[in-house]
């Protein structure tokens, strides 16, 4: 796009659209990958980041199970490769979500011009949010179906995933309302300051998202009783089972 340096536009927009408190710490992180010449450390460094995200997403699985009162009787290899695709899933979803969103702030409406898309300038610029509403609802409605050990109907598994990306959308502005004009997390935690925000707001990630997947429960439980509670019976047989034999075992 005849841009001198893209690298440090991607970051300029990245601090166009988030809080600074987060951007602040993304930023040096996002700087140190863009311009690292030695890849074979990245790549380690990406496999102890999925190995963690993995085992974040296993947490999720197992509190969507407790939402549905079902024992998770799958093998052991089966749960971490299922947690394994939906992290993987999951984080190509927040790459195509950021780049629609830095996007937006790295296209600028002179490039627009330059790759003939300028007269569509101002429609783009607002369609992008639709787009990462509806990126945010696949992957929510993916984890909701598929993570639990009941597979509940796409219907509930869409309803619920609406409800967490808007909770989310809503809940991420109110937070960077109040980051940027009533709290002073700098002034408390020092140079942690930013370290903290982004915690607060992936522990509000998180909490958005086990909401929804109590909404699809309900929703399960109220549509098809039957089925929710034949498969709590059969799992927890399983569980009763397994039991028996590790005891037998020891």
């Amino acid at each position: 796009l005849g841009l001198a340096d893209p690298t440090r536009s991607i970051i300029d927009g990245l601090g166009d659209n988030l809080p600074s408190e987060l951007a602040g710490v993304i930023r040096p992180e996002l700087e140190r990958v863009l311009g690292e010449p030695r890849f074979g450390l990245v790549s380690i460094a990406a496999l102890v980041a999925l190995w963690a995200a993995t085992t974040g997403t296993m947490t999720v699985i197992k509190a969507m199970n407790r939402a549905y009162g079902v024992n998770d009787d799958r093998p052991l290899l089966h749960r971490y490769g299922l947690g394994l695709a939906l992290t993987v899933a999951g984080s190509i979803g927040i790459v195509i979500a950021f780049v629609t969103i830095v996007g937006g702030a790295f296209l600028t409406e002179e490039i627009a011009s330059q790759v003939g898309l300028g007269a569509a300038w101002g429609t783009l610029s607002i369609v992008r949010w639709p787009v990462v509403f509806a990126i945010l609802v696949v992957a929510a409605a993916m984890i909701y179906r598929i993570g639990p050990n009941l597979h509940p109907s796409w219907r509930a598994a869409l309803t619920g995933a609406a409800i967490f990306a808007l909770g989310w959308l809503v809940a991420t502005f109110a937070f960077a309302q109040y980051v940027t004009r009533v709290a002073d997390y700098g002034a408390t935690y020092g140079a942690l300051g930013g370290v903290i925000v982004l915690m607060v707001w992936l522990y509000l990630t998180g909490l958005i998202l086990l909401v929804g997947a109590e909404v699809v429960a309900i929703l399960v439980g109220r549509a098809e009783p039957d089925r929710l509670e034949a498969r709590r019976t059969e799992t927890a047989a399983a569980d009763i089972v397994e039991g028996v034999r590790q005891t037998a075992r020891r």
